[in-house]
């Protein structure tokens, strides 16, 4: 482990992001509204790549190779660009139907927030109008911008810190990286940006999400040894859980998790959604174990998986097999997942 890179990396990226939001926060300066706090929430979005980069060049001198910057394959990014919003409209389908929120069609709540900072809210269209253009710009136009801004996050968490963390085998790795993923957001949420009224629940479900979702990235990033991959499907989650779905379903509390009965049915919609986009069934390990960055440690030489996957029985192991590294990890997300089944419910 090489954890004087690690602690260099986490110092940098924590230590430029929490001063930048704390001052923001105290300053008053809404990260909603167009204009500085906008900005800021916006560059700070590059802080972990230009921390990645810090730490390569200046303290571990291990080559900007490690962080696989490729684009791969055309697949992963059409698939995942249909199952994540796909995932999103099935949820929130679930949230309408079961009483558990209701879309806000004239966007009162945005214009709302404008007027809590003494500022003009935009004019808007009718909603015959606006929501068929912001559902097509949200599928369409709109992952491609914020793919570029998430993929500063992802050279940080999955292009370094990921295969850092890979010594201590994927269930730890995966959960570790989650939960630092969720505790960089933290100023945020607690602000109010992410889950506005309940900040304290908030933090929590976000990071039950940052660790679902997580595992979903991961694996997906080390199949295709690509972290602008990584950035793509970020990116399309973002377009779509602070785009179209933010302002039709504004105020839907995070705890609805614990009203029960949609847990099931919107979390089995997400897994789904995943299971669509890396079909473990067509991946198997090809082209062979050895050649996997999943399976080995042929990403820059330094994945060494736990040995807890030498104990696994032969037939999860075995070439092209349904329950594949990815159908394991799918099956074992399920109910992180069901925590995280209405990241807006």
């Amino acid at each position: 482990m090489d954890w004087k890179g690690i602690s260099i990396f986490l110092l940098i990226t924590f230590g430029i992001t929490y001063a930048v939001e704390t001052a923001l926060i105290l300053s008053g300066i809404s990260p909603i509204v167009k204009g500085l706090g906008q900005y800021a929430v916006v560059a700070v979005m590059w802080v972990p790549a230009l921390a990645a980069l810090l730490t390569i060049r200046l303290v571990t001198h291990e080559g900007f190779g490690l962080l696989h910057i490729r684009i791969g394959g055309w697949r992963p990014y059409v698939s995942a660009g249909l199952a994540v919003p796909g995932c999103f409209i099935l949820i929130y389908g679930l949230t309408w139907m079961l009483g558990l929120g209701r879309p806000d069609w004239t966007m009162l709540y945005f214009k709302g927030q404008f007027a809590a900072v003494g500022a003009k809210a935009p004019d808007i269209p009718p909603p015959q109008i606006i929501w068929p253009v912001l559902f097509g710009v949200t599928l369409v136009v709109a992952p491609f911008f914020n793919s570029v801004l998430a993929f500063g996050e992802e050279m940080g968490w999955r292009g370094y810190l990921l295969p850092k963390l890979m010594p201590l085998g994927k269930f730890r790795a995966y959960g570790l990286l989650g939960m630092i993923w969720g505790l960089w957001h933290w100023p945020l949420v607690l602000a109010g940006f992410m889950y506005p009224g309940a900040p304290l629940a908030g933090v929590l479900m976000f990071t039950a999400l940052t660790i679902a979702l997580g595992i979903y990235i991961n694996e997906l990033t080390l199949r295709h040894r690509s972290c602008v991959l990584a950035g793509w499907i970020h990116g399309v989650f973002n377009t779509q859980r602070l785009g179209v779905w933010a302002l039709l379903f504004p105020r839907v509390h995070p705890w609805a998790v614990f009203q029960g009965c949609p847990a099931s049915a919107s979390g089995f919609c997400w897994v789904c959604g995943c299971i669509a986009a890396v079909p473990p069934w067509k991946r198997g390990c090809s082209p062979g174990l050895d050649a996997d960055p999943a399976c080995s440690d042929s990403w820059a030489g330094r994945l060494k998986l736990h040995r807890s996957w030498e104990s696994l029985p032969p037939r999860l192991t075995i070439r092209n097999c349904f329950c594949s590294k990815v159908g394991v990890w799918s099956s074992v997300s399920l109910p992180l997942q069901l925590w995280t089944l209405n990241l807006e419910l």
